[in-house]
């Protein structure tokens, strides 16, 4: 079921009612019913595959709880557990890709390998309740979290349906108590609530659905783009994607904002990001808190890590001791971040990139003495400028290789994307070929008008530090339903209803 679709508008109002009308002890049964209804609208079958991870992650924690349990039971329960559900989450997702790997390489032997291809439907959202699920394992495992003894109540986390298929990929300490409590309607959570659908609901129909044609017939014709266009493909796909996603979160936290759930911030800002770095501390929070917590640490302490940061502080080489650790860690979870996006290797190339990026900030940030202050130092608004656009720059090249199907194709457009500007002296030509782009001049304003709004209000947002639900508490009534309906009606008139599903939803 999708969140832009008929079906969800009728399902939402009647979950919401049925929550709030139901006495308290039902309350969490009705959401976990209809959490599971609104997976099986996909995929029926594929339900069995989110009960068999909640049920075994379940009965780990179970079982590292129990007093009598010693050490190394707990540590096989919890190994044994993970290598279960990444063995589910690897075989529907990247069996194939693995498969061909293999033949590839036996191929260079002259050897022919026949492999069976499956040829799976890949179960939407397993990658994010999967993580979500582990997260919760190995959490009750290290006691930052106390084990949750209410089946039901950890089956709803785990399937809560506003954050099911795409995130944001919540941690346990966060969501799972607030099930532990039934919520009344509360006036300030629906309008908070609704505020964050309705921005949602702008950014995937007005934004992301319209620019998904303009992209869509970007990568179909390739070879008729001269390199300004070929440029802007790009970052019309970086707005896309963008709005694609934080959409779904914002549509996410608003309707569990609306039955008085908390759900975490998972974008911020992040086109305004500074440094790479920062770009992943601001973009799909949870994602990057998941893999921080549970990959990057993990394996900067592990033994080897550890024993040769020793060594290397033993031979009193402490730069190399800031910099080697933190980049085996980073190398071994970009690789992993590229994998978790799809089963392909551009990912891959994708995820790396974004690691030898924060390689190299960190290298310079430990190498790198400043022995007087540059001229962008003095003059701060320029400074902030110009590595705001760098970055956007960085994370742009990355995008060549996230949106295409093949390596052939990146390299296409990177190597393009220098040749024919010529064209930039020819207004009209330029403008006929941006047209072309986005279909039609009405699109193509629609967009811009779209774009430009969404950018002022996020500047905005970070002048005063409140995101739009809060910044409409400043607006008189008037002023504020004034809002509200150019924006249902700039979603009625102006959206694409083409309906194109979000993004990740195939990660």
């Amino acid at each position: 079921m999708q969140f832009n679709s008929l079906q969800f508008l009728i399902f939402f109002p009647i979950a919401v009612m049925g929550y709030f009308t139901l006495p308290d002890k039902y309350k969490n049964k009705w959401l976990l019913v209809l959490s599971y209804y609104f997976y099986m609208c996909w995929n029926a079958v594929y339900a069995i595959l989110i009960f068999f991870s909640t049920f075994s992650t379940w009965v780990c924690g179970n079982f590292t709880t129990k007093k009598d349990a010693t050490e190394k039971t707990r540590k096989i329960a919890l190994v044994t557990n993970i290598v279960i559900n990444l063995g589910i989450l690897f075989f529907f997702k990247y069996y194939e890709m693995f498969a061909d790997l293999i033949i590839s390489i036996f191929k260079i032997a002259n050897i022919t390998l026949v492999i069976p291809k499956l040829s799976l439907l890949l179960p939407v959202g397993i990658s994010f309740y999967t993580f979500q699920a582990l997260g919760y394992s190995i959490d009750v495992y290290r006691g930052t979290v106390e084990h949750e003894k209410s089946f039901l109540n950890y089956a709803l986390f785990v399937s809560f349906f506003p954050q099911l298929v795409a995130g944001p990929i919540e941690r346990s300490n966060n969501l799972l108590p607030q099930f532990h409590k039934y919520n009344k309607f509360n006036y300030e959570n629906y309008a908070v609530g609704m505020r964050l659908m309705l921005l949602g609901f702008f950014k995937k129909i007005v934004i992301a659905d319209n620019l998904s044609l303009a992209v869509d017939r970007y990568y179909a014709n390739l070879n008729v783009w001269p390199g300004p266009l070929l440029m802007l493909g790009i970052v019309l796909f970086a707005v896309q994607v963008y709005c694609d996603f934080s959409a779904y979160s914002d549509i996410a936290r608003g309707a569990a904002k609306i039955m008085g759930f908390e759900l975490m911030l998972n974008f911020d800002h992040p086109y305004f990001s500074k440094s790479i770095a920062e770009f992943w501390r601001r973009w799909h929070i949870s994602l990057g808190g998941w893999f921080r917590d549970y990959l990057f640490y993990p394996v900067l302490r592990s033994n080897p890590v550890s024993n040769l940061n020793r060594k290397l502080l033993k031979a009193k080489k402490r730069k190399l001791a800031r910099v080697i650790p933190v980049m085996i860690a980073q190398i071994v979870v970009w690789t992993t971040t590229g994998l978790w996006h799809g089963a392909a290797w551009t990912y891959v190339a994708w995820g790396m990139l974004h690691g030898v990026y924060q390689i190299i900030e960190n290298i310079i940030s430990v190498y790198h003495k400043k022995e007087k202050e540059s001229w962008l130092d003095k003059h701060i608004l320029i400074k902030d400028i110009f590595q705001t656009l760098f970055t956007f720059f960085l994370v742009c090249i990355g995008y060549v290789f996230f949106r295409s199907e093949t390596f052939g194709q990146a390299w296409y457009i990177i190597s393009h994307s220098i040749r024919g500007w010529g064209v930039v002296l020819s207004g009209p030509a330029l403008y006929a070929g941006i047209v072309s782009l986005f279909g039609s001049s009405r699109v193509l304003f629609i967009s811009l008008i779209a774009i430009i709004a969404l950018f002022v209000m996020e500047i905005i947002e970070i002048k005063t530090g409140e995101y739009f639900p809060q910044l409409l508490d400043h607006l008189t009534p008037t002023k504020k339903w004034i809002l509200y309906y150019v924006i249902l009606f700039s979603i009625a008139l102006f959206g694409c209803f083409e309906a194109s599903s979000f993004i990740y939803f195939q990660f």
